[in-house]
């Protein structure tokens, strides 16, 4: 089965590739300083960084333990921010792609920094699922992915703007293809891994997401762009740095299927953020954490 998915894998691999330029075909200087001016770097940084590994650990830690495998991708995507998704849904409707451009800039550069503290950290705490990295490796993934698309969007837009304004349509729809690629790609993968997965790790999963979008809900008020932006942030990790990771750490380990359920289980378990926050777009906003979880 996975050989006959092949070419649809390493098409649906450079989603990430596409996204990214994207984003520099959309990016705007100013959103730097809109960042700034709005506190939301030092809150962003803050909260996933922070906070939000904080919190799956003490979720971890409380909970019955699931799989090793999947205390492993839960930790990582934990605290691999950088990737916040956010061209469809309720979200793209408030936050502007060239805002999204920028944090995701910001927290990736970040996330790679506190890797190898956090790392040590978790093996203290989870000496059952030791974790390494090899940043030469990592830095070179993030730059052919995402840095390096990043900055030929941006050239094109600064260079040539209208080339930029007409071709971002054609990359947005090239990436939901790609999205829509990777999903088939990924339940048929996936398949084989769901009746493996603890149920605890159903439970944390939906738990720590639930949790992590009220936290960044309650970072970004009273602002509701902000609200999402942050929301979004906490609940996406970045899957080029958890790869990395895995990669490193346990070499012949085969964890395409059970990283597909993960990757499945974080997208449900924002669900009741997202229609929340449709709800809230339409001017019948209930109080937080009403709905949101």
């Amino acid at each position: 089965m996975i050989a006959a998915l092949k070419p649809i894998l390493i098409f649906a691999a450079n989603v990430l590739l596409i996204f990214t330029l994207y984003l520099g075909l959309t990016f705007e200087p100013r959103e730097f300083a809109f960042l700034k001016r709005h506190r939301i770097f030092g809150r962003a940084l803050l909260l996933t960084l922070l906070v939000v590994p904080l919190l799956t650990i003490a979720v971890l830690k409380i909970l019955p333990g699931p799989t090793t495998v999947g205390l492993v991708l839960i930790c990582l995507f934990a605290i691999s921010p950088g990737v916040p998704l956010m061209v469809n849904g309720p979200q793209k409707q408030l936050v502007p792609a060239s805002t999204t451009a920028a944090l995701s800039l910001v927290l990736t550069a970040a996330a790679v920094v506190m890797l190898p503290l956090w790392l040590f950290f978790l093996e203290i705490l989870f000496p059952e699922a030791p974790l390494s990295v090899r940043l030469g490796e990592l830095l070179g993934s993030l730059g052919i992915k995402i840095f390096a698309p990043f900055l030929v969007g941006w050239t094109i837009r600064s260079a040539f703007p209208e080339v930029a304004s007409r071709a971002a349509p054609y990359v947005e729809l090239l990436f939901k293809t790609a999205l829509v690629l990777i999903l088939i790609a990924l339940v048929l993968v996936s398949l084989r891994a769901w009746p493996k997965v603890s149920p605890w790790g159903y439970i944390a999963m939906f738990v720590i997401i639930g949790l992590s979008a009220l936290l960044g809900d309650l970072f970004g008020r009273p602002s509701l762009e902000d609200r999402a932006l942050l929301a979004s942030t906490a609940i996406n990790g970045n899957p080029l740095i958890v790869m990395a990771v895995v990669h490193s750490s346990y070499p012949d380990l085969k964890v395409g299927p059970a990283l597909a359920v993960y990757i499945f289980l974080r997208a449900a378990a924002t669900v009741p953020y997202k229609l929340w926050l449709k709800k809230a777009m339409h001017g019948n906003e209930v109080p937080i954490g009403a709905s949101a979880l």
